[in-house]
Order: C-alpha cells, then sequence, then structure tokens
C-alpha cells in the first residue's frame, strides 16, 4: 500500500512473495496508469487485467493487443472502440474469437 500511495514501483521490486509483489504493481500501476508496470506481474491472470484495466482506461488499443485471454482481450477492444468511436477496433473482435 505504501508503493501505490507513494506511486514508488521500487518498492514492490523488494516484495518477494510473487502474488504479494503482482498485488502491488498492479496497485501501483492504478496511481500512475503505466502500462509497463502491466509487463512486470508475473501471474497471466493479472497481466491480462493490468492491461484490460490500462487499455479501457487511456483508450490504449495497443494494451489490447499484450492480452493473452481472448475474453479479455475481446473485452478491451470493445471498451476502446467504445470510447474512441472507431468501429474498425470493434471488428477485430471477430479475430480473437
Amino acid at each position: 500500500r505504501v508503493a501505490a500511495a507513494k506511486g514508488e514501483i521500487e518498492i514492490c521490486d523488494n516484495i518477494e512473495n510473487t502474488d504479494l509483489r503482482d498485488s502491488c504493481y498492479a496497485r501501483v500501476n492504478f496511481k500512475k496508469q503505466d502500462a509497463a508496470i502491466c509487463g512486470r506481474i508475473s501471474n497471466l491472470i493479472f497481466k491480462d487485467q493490468c492491461y484490460n484495466e490500462y487499455g479501457s482506461a487511456k483508450a490504449d488499443l495497443s494494451s489490447c493487443e499484450l492480452i493473452n485471454a481472448a475474453n479479455s482481450k475481446e473485452h478491451c477492444y470493445d471498451s476502446v472502440g467504445k470510447s474512441m468511436q472507431d468501429a474498425a477496433i470493434c471488428n477485430k473482435i471477430d479475430r480473437v474469437v
């Protein structure tokens, strides 16, 4: 929580427990809104969730592309497409399924 409050990713880097470290990264990303932080998360489910949240919040298509799970990627495309009012992005959903 200290890392998230301060927005200091370095605090997370020093956490030995993988789950706690991943949670720390997710909290810091929520505050800083930096997709690069998502890349530090080792758990694929949490990583996908991080990219999905970032992509949806920032209307960032490149974050959607980094998502592994098809349903999460689809949700991200949908959110970004709606935010940008761009049907071409929504058309990517057909390729995911």
